[in-house]
């Protein structure tokens, strides 16, 4: 896999928890399931405290068996991450 653990927080370029207070949904087109989402993605969830939901499309769904088994990896990786919303709902397309 080339997905890397997600490291500091602060890699991310993101430093301001709370600026976060308010998001309470993201919606992301054309996810590529790279290691940048996955640091951005693992912040918000991380830090957001009001987020109640996370949909996210995927650039490529079918064909290509290295992108399927990236992308699940990629699924799999986001779902593991501690989340600071106690009521988050991740939605996959």
């Amino acid at each position: 896999s080339n997905l890397t653990d997600v490291g500091d927080d602060r890699e991310a370029g993101l430093s301001s928890p709370g600026m976060l207070s308010h998001l309470k949904y993201v919606d992301i087109v054309e996810v590529d399931g790279c290691d940048a989402e996955l640091k951005l993605l693992s912040f918000l969830l991380k830090h957001a405290m009001v987020l109640a939901k996370v949909a996210l499309s995927f650039r490529f769904t079918c064909c290509l068996p290295d992108i399927e088994r990236q992308v699940e990896q990629f699924k799999k990786k986001l779902r593991a991450v501690p989340t600071a919303s106690s009521s988050i709902e991740l939605v996959f397309n």
